[in-house]
């Protein structure tokens, strides 16, 4: 009953939304278009990854940047740049940055589901574990985990993986250095957007507004 209610709820949320747009020019349209149509293809992917116990790191990495990074960041942003009359090559120059600080928001985001403070993000720590979601922070264990460790990763996903083995692999993922990784490829990430917005034709308060904004979301703790 919950979850159907849940569903219908946010049926209702995604119609206000359409209804808010609605009288957009056809430009800001088309990007909430493309926006809706790939946050399902990514919620999609990660229902159907989780179910074949996908550990790849592409699909994971597909995953991230169409259900995380373009919802959250990149169209967001291209919709600020279309709505303020931006060139198409500007446009295009902004999407290339905001995939880059997009990829930080979602590993952030998933590295926040497995080392999270449940004080501060409001949900239990390890449901992505639990769940089998097909993450980078799995497929990176996948490449790193070895003996035991190994054979508990393989359980993910499974009848057999309980709530009292996700604190045994978050640590085993911790010593196996993927913690320590996911926050190199976040920072190596922030870097290369930073980079990008350089080369572009923006005042330096824009550049350092949207860089601000990509801190926060890079580093957040929630």
């Amino acid at each position: 009953f919950g979850v159907n209610l849940a569903i219908l709820l946010g049926d209702l949320a995604h119609t206000v939304a359409d209804r808010l747009v609605d009288g957009l020019p056809p430009a800001l349209r088309d990007v909430w278009y493309a926006l809706c149509v790939e946050l399902i293809a990514g919620q999609r992917a990660d229902l159907t990854g989780a179910a074949a116990g996908r550990r790849d790191a592409r699909h994971a990495e597909g995953v991230a940047r169409l259900k995380s990074g373009r919802y959250s960041i990149v169209r967001p942003l291209q919709l600020g740049a279309v709505a303020a009359g931006a060139p198409p090559e500007l446009v295009a120059g902004l999407l290339a940055s905001g995939d880059r600080i997009g990829r930080a928001f979602a590993l952030r985001d998933d590295y926040l589901g497995v080392w999270g403070d449940p004080a501060t993000t409001g949900k239990p720590a390890g449901d992505d574990l639990l769940e089998g979601k097909p993450t980078e922070l799995l497929a990176l264990a996948r490449d790193r985990l070895t003996g035991p460790d190994a054979a508990l990763l393989d359980r993910v996903g499974t009848s057999s993986f309980a709530r009292e083995d996700v604190p045994r692999l978050a640590d085993a993922m911790r010593r196996a250095g993927v913690e320590a990784e996911v926050e190199r490829m976040i920072a190596a990430a922030v870097r290369d957007a930073e980079a990008g917005l350089a080369a572009l034709p923006l005042t330096p308060r824009g550049t350092a507004g949207i860089m601000d904004a990509a801190r926060a979301a890079a580093w957040r703790e929630a």
